[in-house]
């Protein structure tokens, strides 16, 4: 159901259609006033929109005036979460991150809410004559953790003008790296054209001026900093033809195929650099690469009944010459099958679902739901290693083993083959686990933000499943239960990052902040730990 919201720009009031009435409805409304404000000059935002949400169905939202101040009138009593937008602007912590109670014709005052100005950042695009370069493609580009593996993630795009100028004008705070890539105009000739002379167009170029992201210099953006003269020049290279022939397991061209080409880069998920579909005689010409290591994948989709999914991949290297003759055999993409099953007391009706990530493209994700009898079927899966998801929803539950045939791969990592693939991914699941309670503190006292985690002592980065998150409770407590009988470590973050805490060695960097617990088959055990704060995380962060 889709939430319809009526608000007047006079009295900055919204609510609910009469269709979904809230609870309490008929309670005495009540009333919330406030003001936004720039965190960074105090200044009040204007026009900046504001939403109070409160149970299911029953939102407001007010837009604040020239002074920042806004007022939410004939407000159903409940307790309501505040939030703020406004273009330019990030949200900031503050008292109106914590929720308001609205009684029977109460006046709530002085809700304070804090944004964050964003950063802005200019620069141009040139060649090497100085000259600009039009339709440029410029990105904006940030580490993050993927299952606590570290990347070089997009963040935002711009592209030149013709004057070879470039604006990113809503950056949040952080450390950037910026790189640039010119429109290569490559004529539309003949897969086997010979050009009389050598070759060039422009790499993709890290700011400012490297070819491999591990060699790009660092900008830090601080909130509404005003960053210019991030200046590209970009210098044309020779470039090189990868050529070759795709063929399926009889050695004919196959149907339905694409070719592409990513760039292997490390920090960083692949990056495309040319594709293109197979002709009839399943040969394939990509033009216009530069010297590097790269990915050569063939792929079908397998959309048609007597063309199924199929994949090949190869890594490749060029260096000063043309790259001729590669050969590529389709291998048949296939089911992985499995079940859950219970070692111990069984429910009704199994609850779980399994993905495998491919270990190799963290960006993709093959899932399968359990069927009641707790069988499932993962579908278009290539030959390579995947790290392993398990999600069992029911509670009192806990991953007890993993095995795929005959191999213990409790690991969470999982590697298929051909040869594998009638194997069974048996997934155990134990009904023995035990509890962890306890308490977060901050400089001696209960904590009430922080956000808890319990991870296993080891490094078993495919199994995400005995990573865990909590909330604290008004008096700081915090409870895990079903949690699998092991080693762990248990920390309270006053900001959470999962991705970063999915990362073994920035938890081993945090230890002496965290406390260790061994968790016996239907125990119980109680510790008390202290609030890590967002400087300590940042700090350790930009070590990795």
């Amino acid at each position: 159901m889709v939430l319809a919201l009526r608000f007047s720009m006079a009295q900055g009031v919204a609510l609910p259609p009469a269709a979904s009435a809230p609870p309490n409805a008929s309670a005495k409304p009540g009333s919330v006033d406030g003001v936004v404000t720039n965190s960074l000059t105090g200044d009040p935002v204007k026009n900046a929109s504001v939403t109070l949400t409160g149970s299911p169905r029953t939102s407001y939202q007010a837009i604040t005036d020239t002074a920042g101040h806004f007022h939410v009138a004939n407000i159903t009593p409940d307790t309501y979460i505040v939030n703020a937008d406004r273009d330019g602007f990030i949200g900031q912590r503050g008292n109106w991150s914590q929720p308001i109670r609205v009684g029977q014709e109460q006046n709530v005052k002085d809700v304070a809410i804090q944004l964050l100005p964003l950063a802005h950042v200019s620069g141009r695009v040139l060649d090497v004559d100085g000259d600009p370069i039009m339709l440029a493609n410029v990105q904006a580009l940030r580490y993050q953790f993927n299952r606590g593996r570290k990347q070089l993630i997009q963040a935002g795009f711009a592209n030149t003008n013709d004057l070879g100028e470039f604006q990113f004008l809503n950056l949040e705070p952080g450390r950037y790296y910026f790189a640039a890539i010119a429109q290569q105009r490559i004529p539309n000739l003949p897969p086997r054209t010979r050009f009389s002379g050598q070759q060039t167009t422009f790499p993709f170029m890290y700011y400012p001026s490297s070819l491999a992201p591990g060699q790009a210099t660092a900008t830090d953006l601080a909130p509404g900093a005003e960053v210019t003269g991030i200046d590209f020049r970009l210098a044309k290279m020779p470039a090189f033809h990868v050529r070759g022939k795709v063929v399926d397991e009889t050695g004919q061209p196959p149907r339905f195929t694409n070719v592409q080409l990513q760039a292997d880069e490390s920090g960083g998920p692949p990056r495309q650099v040319a594709s293109a579909a197979v002709p009839q005689d399943g040969t394939f010409d990509l033009r216009g690469i530069v010297p590097g290591t790269y990915v050569l994948i063939a792929s079908r989709g397998g959309q048609v009944a007597d063309a199924p999914a199929a994949y090949a991949r190869e890594t490749v290297t060029i260096s000063d010459e043309d790259l001729n003759g590669l050969n590529l055999v389709l291998t048949p993409r296939f089911e992985v099958r499995g079940r859950f099953s219970v070692d111990g007391p069984a429910g009704a009706r199994m609850n779980g679902s399994l993905g495998l990530q491919p270990v190799d493209a963290p960006s993709t994700n093959l899932y399968a739901n359990a069927s009641e009898d707790g069988g499932f079927v993962i579908q278009s899966v290539s030959a390579g290693s995947y790290f392993i998801d398990v999600n069992v929803a029911l509670l009192g539950l806990h991953v007890k083993s993993i095995r795929f045939g005959d191999a213990d791969i409790s690991s969470g990592l999982l590697t298929v083959t051909p040869g594998l693939a009638n194997a069974t991914l048996n997934i155990i699941l134990g009904s023995d686990g035990g509890q962890i309670q306890g308490t977060v503190q901050k400089s001696g006292e209960p904590s009430t933000a922080g956000i808890v985690t319990l991870a296993p002592a080891a490094d078993l980065p495919g199994r995400l499943d005995l990573i865990k998150q909590v909330g604290t409770d008004s008096n700081g407590n915090f409870q895990f239960q079903s949690v699998a009988p092991g080693d762990y470590k248990v920390f309270a973050w006053e900001e959470l990052d999962p991705g970063l805490i999915d990362n073994f060695a920035f938890r081993a960097a945090m230890a002496s902040h965290a406390a260790s617990v061994t968790v016996a088959p239907n125990g119980s055990e109680t510790v008390q730990i202290e609030l890590i704060s967002r400087q300590d995380m940042e700090k350790e962060k930009n070590k990795l």
